[in-house]
């Protein structure tokens, strides 16, 4: 909710079996299942990622557009 989370696989980090300040307790994740998670099977259909990735495109260099138009104000400003 406040910050990004990444996941690897395989998990090139564990938790040891120790006391979890995050939920309270004792904990052993190297010999539990509880936090294994299943990969998404692929989709097959493909027909909308040129489309996405057009829009996409175009936004970014409408954002890097409206940004160097924005620098440019605050430099004739003088900030």
């Amino acid at each position: 909710r406040y910050f990004k989370v990444t996941c690897v696989t395989p998990s090139i980090v564990n938790q040891y079996a120790d006391y979890s300040d995050i939920i309270q307790c004792n904990t052993d994740y190297a010999h539990s299942n509880k936090h294994v998670t299943a990969v998404p099977v692929e989709k097959t259909s493909t027909n909308f990622y040129p489309f996405k990735y057009h829009l996409r495109k175009l936004r970014i260099s409408h954002l890097l557009f409206s940004d160097f138009m924005r620098g440019q104000i605050k430099r004739f400003r003088g900030f």
